[in-house]
């Protein structure tokens, strides 16, 4: 999760360097207000309620740190742990609270924006209900949950792991975490049957489409027309792939590792 280096990781200037470098440096791309948008989404598209915990969870984390950053104290080891806490969750490793190697967070979670409005999704009214120790469910072996899980189930997991990724490191699928999203996304999707994919598909669609190369994008958009989501949920998921696309690529043009394929 976190992107320090894990050599001098437990030195405090090491770290302190670190943020200040990441801060500076011209190849950290971020995608401010993508953890809202894609919440957006997932709720539009009616994403089952059980992932729908998680995408509350990270877009949380994507508005502490926008705040973060905004006022300058951002702390990415902060941001890896708050991150991993989340993962292990989506894993069902362990509750936020419960979780071994969990540190309290240093300053109480923020709600969303008021525009977002996740008030109707069951068991995530409030944030405090997840910091504070909300119900996630804790199978004892996740490569057991996965070998017993559908394709479909496999996917919207793909999804939240790769939003979550695509929050605290930015939507970089030069990113180890990131790397393959998107082929990883549309290979779970040709395990499904055609006459068997509901509209919410179209949310790993979204992130697959934010991460892929030309070629993936273009099946994405392919597989988005053939799922029958309304016009209006439609356009903002290309809309949405598209501009992080052009984003990513104007932010090529000021470094000298490209981020697009």
């Amino acid at each position: 999760m976190s992107r320090a280096p894990s050599r001098g990781q437990h030195q405090v200037e090491d770290l302190d360097s670190i943020n200040i470098n990441m801060l500076d440096s011209p190849e950290v791309f971020d995608f401010p207000g993508l953890s809202a948008q894609l919440f957006e989404i997932a709720q539009a598209a009616h994403l089952p309620s059980e992932y729908m915990v998680h995408i509350v969870q990270i877009a949380e984390l994507g508005q502490w740190k926008q705040m973060q950053d905004d006022n300058g104290v951002l702390s990415y080891r902060e941001l890896a742990r708050r991150g991993q806490a989340i993962e292990r969750s989506i894993f069902g490793q362990a509750t936020l609270t419960t979780a071994p190697n969990y540190y309290p967070p240093s300053t109480p979670p923020h709600a969303l924006t008021p525009q977002i409005n996740y008030a109707h999704i069951p068991n995530a009214s409030t944030s405090a209900q997840f910091i504070g120790g909300g119900a996630v469910p804790q199978p004892a072996n996740f490569a057991a949950v996965v070998s017993q899980s559908s394709p479909l189930q496999l996917v919207y997991l793909d999804a939240c792991i790769f939003m979550l990724h695509s929050v605290v490191s930015g939507p970089n699928p030069r990113v180890p975490e990131l790397h393959g999203a998107a082929q990883q996304i549309l290979s779970r999707l040709q395990a499904i049957p055609a006459n068997q994919r509901p509209v919410s598909l179209i949310f790993p669609l979204c992130i697959a489409g934010i991460l892929g190369d030309n070629a993936e994008t273009q099946r994405v958009q392919a597989q988005i027309s053939s799922l029958g989501a309304s016009p209006d949920l439609a356009q903002a998921v290309n809309r949405l792939i598209a501009h992080i696309r052009q984003a990513r690529w104007a932010h090529e043009l000021n470094t000298s590792n490209p981020l697009m394929s």
